[in-house]
């Protein structure tokens, strides 16, 4: 009875939302990150996808028919279906457009009113892509709204599909463009994309590859273009900046921070925040260290750089130095770089540290800098955010193992004030005299100034890391530990 009415079902809902043998119905709640943007009276426009808590990315031609059309638009966020549940959110006055000339070929940045309220449940900002070289051949999904019959709903529905090589797209689109487009083939026969589509995220392991533009269709051989997120990821993290304004946060530039530099996996994303030493040598966390450690000849270190998709030097490690030999708690690093940094003081250049043992008094101001995630996703670009040290007791309440001696308590006290996230680990934390007074080393899961961050105390370990700068000078296969006791050494096979 149970198989009978599930069957029954199945045949409504393929009336109702029509005969469409490529994609799966989907809840909100698989795909949090996707929103309808709809006319006055509730028809989906076309599909956006979630970039922070004020804005929504579309492509040029969903904006044109907006404008053209002169909709009163509204953003329908954390719903299964269009026209109803979730929350309505206004175009807040400021449309950013990636070229003013003409919207094809375009990709543009609605800033949203009120603010979303991005729960991770049914709304979540999306992490771009920054480098997508290496995932030719990679499944991926499109995730947008599909009509239904006049009157109903349009449904949340998926359509998987595949990452192919660029010259497929060149053959079948004479107007692709190599740059800006990403070649993808349906992996099922069916109908073309609807034109609700327009806009739909393109998601592989977790992160946004690309947008569906209008012509999408799966004609040939099953193949389309979409806007390729890679090429404009820089673009988009400086057009977030025109919804946030200042914000309780603020992007930078390298040249403000030039000690900082970002340890990243093969594809560009972050794994950790690192700060510079020396010419040849980069201070981490015990975290840290034990991930470059883990993934080894995939960890690259980019520095002089702003953004963390290009620019700057690119650099490899054949060796991690860690306070002590085992575990990563309560630990710190060293990486030593194959190459030497170029230290031109302007977008590269070490910090000093505070003195052994030299108190971080509670009240004192600091700055934390880093590559970290925030309400809107990773930035791909260095961002900063204002702390005051406080009473050592303010992080024993929040954390249980948090440590009197080797940790400092920060937090940022400002009305919804941001604080370290996903990718901020070992993020430096700043005096006002530009000396080093620690490194992030813990956070709250929420990422909310709500609660402190926990800094690993740089006078606790200062004469330490001193006494091990110059161990990054000798050959990897000599060992070091003679000349200090607490240092154990990691070096990775040829």
């Amino acid at each position: 009875m149970m198989l009978l009415s599930r069957l029954i079902l199945f045949a409504v809902l393929g009336d109702v939302y029509g005969g469409w043998y490529n994609s799966t119905f989907v809840a909100i709640g698989d795909h949090p990150y996707v929103v309808a943007v709809e006319d006055d009276v509730k028809n989906v426009i076309c599909t956006g996808t979630i970039l922070s808590d004020r804005s929504v990315l579309i492509t040029g031609n969903c904006a044109k028919r907006i404008m053209r059309n002169h909709f009163e638009v509204s953003i329908r966020a954390g719903s299964s279906y269009t026209g109803k549940e979730g929350t309505e959110h206004h175009v807040h006055n400021r449309i950013v457009t990636y070229r003013e000339d003409n919207f094809r070929h375009n990709i543009v940045v609605l800033c949203t009113d009120p603010i979303m309220n991005l729960d991770g449940k049914t709304r979540k900002a999306i992490p771009m892509v920054t480098n997508d070289k290496n995932f030719c051949g990679c499944r991926a999904k499109v995730i947008g709204w599909r009509r239904g019959t006049i009157g109903s709903s349009a449904k949340l529905a998926s359509v998987n599909v595949k990452i192919i090589n660029e010259k497929r797209c060149k053959g079948n689109f004479p107007h692709f463009v190599n740059s800006e487009e990403i070649c993808v083939k349906n992996l099922k026969e069916g109908e073309p994309l609807e034109e609700s589509y327009d806009g739909a995220p393109l998601v592989a392991e977790g992160k946004l590859f690309g947008i569906v533009n209008q012509h999408s269709s799966f004609g040939d051989e099953n193949i389309d273009s979409y806007y390729r997120i890679a090429h404009f990821s820089d673009w988009i993290s400086q057009a977030l900046e025109e919804c946030h304004g200042s914000g309780p946060y603020y992007s930078s530039k390298i040249e403000d921070f030039p000690y900082v530099v970002a340890i990243q996996d093969r594809d560009d994303s972050v794994l950790c925040t690192g700060t510079i030493l020396s010419v040849q040598s980069i201070l981490v966390t015990g975290y840290c260290a034990h991930l470059i450690i883990r993934k080894r000849y995939h960890v690259k270190i980019r520095a002089g750089s702003t953004y963390t998709g290009n620019g700057g030097s690119k650099h490899t490690t054949d060796r991690i130095l860690t306070y002590k030999k085992e575990g990563y708690d309560h630990n710190i690093g060293i990486v030593c770089l194959n190459r030497q940094l170029d230290l031109d003081g302007i977008t590269r250049r070490s910090i000093s540290l505070i003195n052994q043992n030299e108190r971080v008094l509670s009240g004192y101001n600091a700055t934390v800098v880093g590559w970290g995630d925030s309400d809107y996703g990773f930035p791909n670009r260095i961002r900063a955010f204002d702390v005051k040290i406080l009473p050592q007791q303010f992080c024993k309440t929040s954390y249980v193992d948090f440590t009197d001696s080797q940790e400092i308590c920060a937090q940022n006290l400002d009305e919804n004030g941001q604080a370290a996230c996903e990718g901020d680990n070992g993020a430096p934390v700043v005096a006002a005299d530009g000396r080093l007074y620690g490194i992030i080393n813990h956070y709250s899961r929420i990422c909310s100034g709500v609660y402190p961050d926990i800094v690993y105390n740089v006078a606790y370990f200062s004469n330490w890391i001193r006494s091990t700068l110059d161990s990054c000078d000798v050959p990897c296969r000599q060992s070091v530990s003679s000349r200090n006791s607490k240092l154990e050494q990691f070096c990775f096979e040829p």
